[in-house]
């Protein structure tokens, strides 16, 4: 069964919503302030995934907008 955008899976581990938009402006600022912090993307994406309740996009996006960020 396909996921609609924004549905919860009961199959999915913490009912967590399955992929949908693109992440929004406060989320990225969450990420790379979370990685600034944390310096880890797997502890990033934890705390995203506790927070937003969604699977949280990949280890080289999370780079990539720290580093974009840092000007690099």
């Amino acid at each position: 069964m396909w996921h609609e955008l924004g549905d919860s899976c009961a199959f999915c581990p913490l009912g967590i919503r399955q992929y949908g938009k693109m992440t929004s402006g406060p989320e990225r600022a969450f990420y790379v302030l979370a990685f600034l912090e944390a310096k880890s993307v797997a502890t990033v994406q934890r705390q995203f995934r506790r927070n937003y309740g969604k699977i949280p996009p990949s280890k080289p996006s999370i780079r990539g907008w720290y580093e974009d960020q840092r000007g690099l």
